[in-house]
């Protein structure tokens, strides 16, 4: 009898490890599915910044070519609209030194 009852233990250990590595299976069989969703999605998200971000350069290269138009420009514009009363006369070199008493 007791033959008997060790003989049951066993075999219901064993149905319970072959079932806890049929779940395990199951449990990485969808993992990798949904890994693999995920690397697809990666991939996509790569590919649609880098059009976003070539977009993006192509628009700041066009605002620099502009700022830099700009401030060649500006210059020669302060100096046209600036009155000659307003210059300051240039300064010698000798009216800059302080004077030794």
């Amino acid at each position: 009898m007791v033959i008997g009852r060790f003989r049951f233990v066993v075999i219901a250990v064993a149905v319970v490890i072959i079932a806890g590595f049929a779940v395990l299976g199951a449990q990485i069989w969808l993992m990798k599915a949904r890994i693999d969703q995920l690397a697809t999605k990666v991939s996509d998200i790569g590919s649609t910044f880098g059009v976003k971000l070539d977009e993006t350069n192509a628009k700041l290269d066009a605002a620099s070519m502009k700022l830099d138009a700009i401030s060649q420009r500006l210059p020669v514009e302060f100096k046209q609209s600036e009155p000659k009363s307003q210059r300051k006369p240039a300064r010698s070199p000798k009216a800059s030194l302080p004077c030794a008493v």
